[in-house]
């Protein structure tokens, strides 16, 4: 597994955007785990795709019948239809371990 699903910034004027969705991953296709929807806890269906070093995480750990908080970040390839797109850089399999990120992330200066 991913000790910290959200790597250190490799620049120090690099930004990014990164989040937490706590839901139910569903992929399109049940023969390419790699893209699918997210439904949150709320039913809002998020467009996903799954990173290459998650989708070792999926075949091995995730059972797709239950709630995880997934690492996302935003993207988004076509600027002609804007929507809500998430990217799966990782998942948190400890509530516990949530917490202390979103404190560190939270507490970061820039």
């Amino acid at each position: 597994m991913l000790k910290n699903p959200i790597p250190k910034v490799t620049d120090p004027l690099q930004y990014r955007a990164i989040g937490i969705v706590n839901g139910k991953f569903t992929p399109h296709n049940s023969e390419q785990l790699n893209k699918g929807l997210i439904t949150d806890n709320e039913g809002e269906k998020i467009e996903t795709v799954v990173l290459g070093k998650a989708l070792s995480l999926f075949k091995k750990h995730i059972d797709l019948n239950k709630n995880y908080y997934w690492v996302v970040y935003p993207k988004n390839k076509n600027t002609q239809n804007l929507h809500l797109q998430v990217a799966v850089s990782g998942i948190l399999f400890n509530l516990m371990i949530y917490q202390i990120i979103l404190q560190k992330l939270t507490s970061l200066n820039y």
